[in-house]
């Protein structure tokens, strides 16, 4: 088969699918199973527990009040697809997609435009900057525009990116992190959590994730990628718009 003679010979399922040019293999089918079987013993699996890391990180939703100027932009944008303006740039919601990340974004306070970024209310720095020692923690946060607000609003403190470091990091040392925005998807949900797993760390991780209820939807996302273990899609939004 097409397959077998491109790639190992043994692994894979002939997959054709029509195009104007004819039929075409796809190479999207393989014999999952038996190449599992073949890696298995190269893989050692152990729980944290297992290896002796003894604090088990949990998840705190910490809920931020949005302020009457956020929520009359969602309101607008949940109407219309369109906000007239902000800092004089209007900003239209031409698909589901970008509708569905601009009415997140409005939560950490930044929009993205075609020339950079805006800025609306900042309820989520506010709330940061009230309750936390700007050099006892480290925020994670999804949106490129929402990492420079932070990295402007606590210069003292590390800034991550929320999917970007959701691995290879070690925040063990770090008192407090906080989740300022996620993505919308639940693959690194769980890893970005364990940031501060380590057999060194004597301390509880508590990790505290900052969501707006309605008519936000942080904490519409938290509850699918975190709770749900799905994506935060299409039908989502749609089921809270």
């Amino acid at each position: 088969m097409a397959w077998e003679r491109v790639f190992i010979p043994g692994y894979g399922i002939s997959n054709m699918t029509r195009t104007p040019y004819g039929l075409v293999e796809t190479y999207s089918k393989y014999k999952d199973e038996t190449i599992l079987a073949i890696l298995d013993p190269y893989f050692n699996f152990k729980t944290r527990k297992e290896v002796g890391i003894v604090h088990e990180p949990q998840a705190n939703v910490v809920v931020v009040p949005m302020s009457d100027y956020n929520k009359d932009l969602i309101k607008m944008l949940q109407r219309d697809s369109v906000i007239d303006t902000v800092c004089g740039e209007q900003i239209v919601c031409d698909t589901p997609m970008k509708e569905r990340a601009v009415h997140y974004q409005i939560e950490g306070g930044t929009i993205k435009i075609e020339t950079g970024s805006v800025r609306t209310g900042t309820e989520k720095i506010q709330y940061i900057k009230d309750n936390y020692e700007e050099n006892e923690i480290a925020i994670m946060a999804h949106f490129i525009a929402e990492r420079k607000l932070l990295e402007e609003a606590f210069p003292k403190t590390k800034i991550y990116s929320a999917d970007g470091h959701a691995e290879g990091v070690d925040l063990s040392d770090v008192k407090k992190l906080i989740i300022y925005s996620m993505s919308f998807k639940t693959s690194k949900y769980t890893q970005r959590l364990a940031r501060q797993a380590n057999h060194c760390r004597m301390e509880e991780i508590v990790v505290d994730i900052l969501v707006c209820d309605k008519p936000g939807i942080g904490m519409a996302v938290y509850e699918a990628v975190a709770l749900k273990k799905e994506n935060f899609d299409k039908n989502s939004y749609e089921r809270i718009r």
